[in-house]
Protein backbone atom coordinates (compact mmCIF):
# COMPACT_ATOMS: atom_id res chain seq x y z
CA UNK A 1 0.00 0.00 0.00
CA UNK A 2 1.27 3.14 -0.89
CA UNK A 3 2.85 4.84 2.33
CA UNK A 4 0.69 8.31 2.12
CA UNK A 5 -2.16 6.05 2.86
CA UNK A 6 -0.86 3.64 6.15
CA UNK A 7 -2.02 6.13 8.75
CA UNK A 8 -5.79 5.93 7.05
CA UNK A 9 -5.76 2.03 7.25
CA UNK A 10 -6.59 2.65 10.93
CA UNK A 11 -10.20 3.71 9.88
CA UNK A 12 -11.37 0.36 7.68
CA UNK A 13 -14.73 2.40 6.37
CA UNK A 14 -12.30 4.99 4.89
CA UNK A 15 -9.83 3.41 3.14
CA UNK A 16 -10.34 -0.15 1.07
CA UNK A 17 -9.06 -2.35 -1.25
CA UNK A 18 -11.34 -3.19 -4.92
CA UNK A 19 -9.00 -5.95 -5.93
CA UNK A 20 -5.69 -4.19 -7.08
CA UNK A 21 -7.42 -0.94 -6.78
CA UNK A 22 -7.33 1.65 -3.99
CA UNK A 23 -10.30 4.06 -3.36
CA UNK A 24 -10.78 6.84 -0.51
CA UNK A 25 -14.47 8.08 -0.40
CA UNK A 26 -14.96 8.94 -4.01
CA UNK A 27 -11.40 9.04 -4.78
CA UNK A 28 -10.25 5.93 -6.77
CA UNK A 29 -6.57 5.51 -7.48
CA UNK A 30 -5.69 4.62 -10.76
CA UNK A 31 -2.07 3.44 -12.41
CA UNK A 32 0.98 3.51 -10.68
CA UNK A 33 -0.60 4.85 -7.77
CA UNK A 34 -2.97 1.77 -7.21
CA UNK A 35 -0.27 -0.38 -7.14
CA UNK A 36 0.55 -1.89 -3.78
CA UNK A 37 4.55 -1.80 -2.46
CA UNK A 38 7.03 -4.22 -4.25
CA UNK A 39 7.32 -5.87 -1.17
CA UNK A 40 3.67 -6.52 -0.25
CA UNK A 41 3.14 -7.86 -3.87
CA UNK A 42 5.88 -8.89 -6.68
CA UNK A 43 4.53 -7.48 -9.46
CA UNK A 44 3.62 -4.45 -8.09
CA UNK A 45 4.91 -2.15 -10.19
CA UNK A 46 4.04 -2.03 -14.10
CA UNK A 47 6.05 -4.23 -15.36
CA UNK A 48 8.13 -3.96 -18.87
CA UNK A 49 8.21 -0.30 -19.33
CA UNK A 50 4.31 0.10 -19.20
CA UNK A 51 3.45 2.22 -16.79
CA UNK A 52 2.16 5.25 -18.88
CA UNK A 53 0.14 2.88 -21.20
CA UNK A 54 -1.44 0.77 -18.45
CA UNK A 55 -2.38 4.59 -16.87
CA UNK A 56 -3.90 5.69 -19.83
CA UNK A 57 -5.91 2.22 -20.00
CA UNK A 58 -6.66 2.26 -16.34
CA UNK A 59 -8.26 6.74 -17.55
CA UNK A 60 -10.47 4.76 -20.15
CA UNK A 61 -11.71 1.76 -18.23
CA UNK A 62 -12.77 3.49 -15.87
CA UNK A 63 -14.45 6.19 -17.74
CA UNK A 64 -16.33 3.40 -19.72
CA UNK A 65 -17.49 1.65 -16.62
CA UNK A 66 -18.84 5.33 -15.16
CA UNK A 67 -20.66 5.84 -18.14
CA UNK A 68 -22.43 2.23 -18.59
CA UNK A 69 -23.52 2.17 -14.81
CA UNK A 70 -25.36 4.76 -12.41
CA UNK A 71 -24.19 3.03 -9.80
CA UNK A 72 -20.82 3.95 -9.30
CA UNK A 73 -19.54 1.37 -6.46
CA UNK A 74 -20.53 -1.34 -9.33
CA UNK A 75 -18.66 0.25 -11.22
CA UNK A 76 -15.66 0.70 -9.16
CA UNK A 77 -15.76 -2.99 -8.74
CA UNK A 78 -16.26 -3.61 -12.74
CA UNK A 79 -13.73 -1.41 -13.67
CA UNK A 80 -11.23 -3.51 -10.49
CA UNK A 81 -11.93 -6.63 -12.37
CA UNK A 82 -10.59 -5.40 -16.15
CA UNK A 83 -7.55 -3.54 -14.50
CA UNK A 84 -6.95 -7.24 -12.86
CA UNK A 85 -6.99 -8.92 -16.07
CA UNK A 86 -5.11 -6.11 -18.04
CA UNK A 87 -2.59 -6.00 -15.56
CA UNK A 88 -2.17 -9.80 -15.02
CA UNK A 89 -1.62 -10.07 -19.10
CA UNK A 90 0.76 -7.68 -19.38
CA UNK A 91 2.62 -8.78 -15.95
CA UNK A 92 2.93 -12.50 -17.61
CA UNK A 93 4.45 -11.70 -20.62
CA UNK A 94 6.57 -9.41 -19.18
CA UNK A 95 7.59 -12.36 -17.45
CA UNK A 96 8.00 -14.75 -20.16
CA UNK A 97 10.08 -11.47 -21.67
CA UNK A 98 12.64 -11.39 -18.60
CA UNK A 99 12.79 -15.35 -18.93
CA UNK A 100 13.72 -15.37 -22.49
CA UNK A 101 15.83 -12.58 -22.76
CA UNK A 102 17.53 -11.21 -19.50
CA UNK A 103 17.32 -14.46 -16.90
CA UNK A 104 21.01 -15.65 -16.25
CA UNK A 105 22.23 -18.79 -15.71
CA UNK A 106 22.92 -21.75 -17.95
CA UNK A 107 19.10 -23.04 -17.48
CA UNK A 108 17.88 -19.93 -19.52
CA UNK A 109 20.98 -20.07 -21.99
CA UNK A 110 19.85 -23.09 -23.22
CA UNK A 111 16.43 -22.22 -23.28
CA UNK A 112 17.62 -18.85 -25.31
CA UNK A 113 19.77 -21.40 -27.69
CA UNK A 114 16.70 -23.88 -28.49
CA UNK A 115 14.04 -21.15 -29.36
CA UNK A 116 15.68 -17.86 -30.69
CA UNK A 117 16.62 -19.74 -33.90
CA UNK A 118 12.87 -20.79 -33.78
CA UNK A 119 11.45 -16.81 -33.21
CA UNK A 120 14.06 -15.97 -36.16
CA UNK A 121 12.57 -18.36 -38.64
CA UNK A 122 8.57 -17.49 -37.33
CA UNK A 123 8.45 -14.32 -35.38
CA UNK A 124 4.83 -14.83 -34.84
CA UNK A 125 6.09 -16.95 -31.93
CA UNK A 126 6.57 -14.05 -30.02
CA UNK A 127 3.51 -13.03 -28.16
CA UNK A 128 2.92 -9.36 -29.37
CA UNK A 129 1.08 -8.02 -25.74
CA UNK A 130 3.54 -5.45 -24.81
CA UNK A 131 3.01 -3.78 -28.36
CA UNK A 132 -0.12 -4.54 -28.93
CA UNK A 133 -1.84 -4.56 -25.28
CA UNK A 134 -3.72 -6.85 -23.52
CA UNK A 135 -6.49 -6.84 -25.61
CA UNK A 136 -4.51 -8.93 -27.99
CA UNK A 137 -5.69 -12.75 -27.67
CA UNK A 138 -2.87 -14.33 -25.72
CA UNK A 139 -3.61 -18.17 -26.75
CA UNK A 140 -3.34 -21.05 -24.33
CA UNK A 141 -0.32 -22.16 -26.00
CA UNK A 142 1.37 -18.58 -26.21
CA UNK A 143 4.04 -19.57 -23.79
CA UNK A 144 4.94 -23.14 -25.18
CA UNK A 145 5.49 -21.34 -28.81
CA UNK A 146 7.91 -18.63 -27.43
CA UNK A 147 10.13 -21.03 -25.43
CA UNK A 148 9.59 -23.40 -28.20
CA UNK A 149 8.05 -26.36 -25.94
CA UNK A 150 5.66 -26.94 -29.05
CA UNK A 151 8.29 -28.53 -30.73
CA UNK A 152 9.99 -30.17 -27.60
CA UNK A 153 6.85 -31.87 -26.46
CA UNK A 154 5.86 -33.27 -30.85
CA UNK A 155 9.63 -34.35 -30.89
CA UNK A 156 8.51 -36.50 -27.56
CA UNK A 157 5.56 -37.40 -28.82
Amino acid sequence: MPAVFRSMVRVPTVLWRLSNVWTFGWIILIATASHSSAKALPLAIPPGGQGLSLAFRDARVLSEELIANSDWDAAAHRYAERHDQHYSTVSKVTGWFYDMFQRPGPEAEARRAHALPLIGSDPTRVPDVLFSGPDFPLTADAKARFFGEDLLAAARA
